[in-house]
């Protein structure tokens, strides 16, 4: 592994890479990374160039988001051999999300670093520090010379944050000129998604505050990823083995069926979370909602005949058979669990199977990344019409901040969404 120095450069194999921009951050920072595919100019072809959470692949598919990464921070994968022969190099950049109104900066933000992976090996590193006012960070870039890769370090940073980096590669932003005669106002309309969210908040507020300042944070996470109007019908698996007895004890699951409510809420008309138990059977379970959210866990606990061993299939099957190909309405599967399982060809299966239909699952695990090499392999299997999975590892939930939580569970979703809608599983 070559650990770089501002400015300096090593080779890279052209193969498929991962580029990690990881961070750490405490409160409300919000950091967004992307990539730009670069011209011999150093500009964009077009805003299609730009890499990020809300259009997570370029126009010819070489460069793709791939949201949060385990480390913090966020990944993207860049397959080298594909990059169209116009594009000189890549810059990876982040940007900190409502900089100006918050007073935030990058002063903030602690084990700044780019790495690049090839096969899981780490073929570059750069870590980053001394940052102050800087609200737009370039860390580094991959580049073309004489038909072989590599990748630069460069830590540049701008106080000028997305403008900042906007005007450097060419990017169009929204910043029309003001109008010497301002125009009449339009008459007045009601935005009914944003009064909806407003009734809802009113709702946790009345009802169940513990929940408000997840409802705001799900809010936010939804909006930034173009999410803020969709439905989907969420469903909690959870697992119920012998080992996830603790998580029940100490909080965690309480914590993480308090989450997925909060955004079950904003997805969800009917604003519950429908849930399935599974050891290695699968038992039903009384769907969370805000009035029965307190005690659930309790209750759930003092249940007979769960605690076996583990295996993944079962509930996924179950919610698969319910679904039909071309369904207007999507089913995000928030499938939870601490530990490996005994069916690990029938689940890779039906994970298999479910790619035709409009079902999204996100594997949660909670534990350590290296742990469950069989989830990665789950959110990595090929053959799939659409790509249908997502992998995050949690060692401490409740260590986890809202934001982190709702950036990471939400983070291949929209690009589900929109593979789905274009192979026809799921309906217009």
């Amino acid at each position: 592994m070559a650990q770089l120095s501002k400015g300096a450069n090593t080779g890279v194999p052209t193969a498929r890479l991962i580029v990690e921009v990881t961070w750490a951050v405490a409160g409300d920072v919000d950091i967004d990374a992307s990539a730009l595919l670069l011209t011999a100019s150093g500009k964009v072809r077009s805003d299609a160039d730009m890499v990020f959470y809300n259009q997570p692949a370029s126009p010819d598919g070489s460069v793709r988001h791939l949201g949060a990464g385990a480390r913090g921070g966020q990944r993207l994968e860049v397959d080298a051999a594909s990059v169209p022969a116009d594009i000189d190099r890549i810059a990876f950049t982040a940007t900190i999300h409502d900089a100006a109104a918050k007073g935030h900066s990058f002063s903030q933000a602690s084990g700044l670093a780019i790495s690049v992976l090839a096969d899981g090996a780490t073929v570059a590193d750069f870590p980053l520090s001394g940052l102050t006012t800087e609200t737009g960070l370039i860390f580094g870039e991959l580049y073309r010379r004489q038909g072989a890769w590599k990748f630069r370090a460069v830590g540049q940073g701008y106080d000028s944050g997305l403008a900042g980096i906007a005007t450097e590669f060419g990017i169009a932003i929204d910043d029309a000129p003001a109008e010497a005669t301002p125009p009449a106002p339009p008459a007045p309309t009601i935005d009914m998604n944003k009064q909806r969210q407003v009734n809802l908040r009113k709702m946790v507020s009345d009802q169940s505050p513990v929940l408000l300042q997840k409802f705001d944070a799900a809010t936010v996470s939804l909006e930034k990823r173009g999410l803020s109007s969709e439905r989907a019908e969420v469903i909690l698996v959870l697992d119920v083995s012998g080992s996830s007895h603790p998580l029940f004890k100490n909080g965690s699951y309480q914590e993480l069926i308090d989450r997925f409510l909060a955004a079950a809420l904003l997805f969800d008309d009917n604003g519950t979370i429908d849930t399935l138990l599974f050891d290695h059977r699968v038992h039903d379970a009384e769907p969370v909602t805000v009035a029965n959210r307190e005690g659930w866990t309790d209750r759930t606990t003092k249940r007979k005949g769960i605690w076996g061993t583990t295996k993944y299939a079962p509930p996924l099957e179950r919610i698969a058979q319910g679904l039909r190909r071309g369904a207007t309405m999507p089913t995000y599967v928030a499938f939870v669990t601490d530990g490996g399982n005994s069916d690990r060809k029938a689940a890779a299966e039906v994970v298999l199977r479910a790619s035709g239909l409009p079902m999204f699952i996100q594997f949660m695990a909670i534990g350590r990344e290296d742990d469950f090499p069989f989830l990665q392999k789950l959110d990595e299997l090929t053959g799939r019409e659409v790509d249908n999975a997502g992998f995050v590892a949690v060692e401490n939930v409740k260590a986890m901040s809202d934001e982190d939580f709702y950036a990471r569970v939400m983070s291949e979703f929209p690009a589900w969404l929109a593979a789905a809608r274009k192979a026809g599983i799921l309906g217009a």
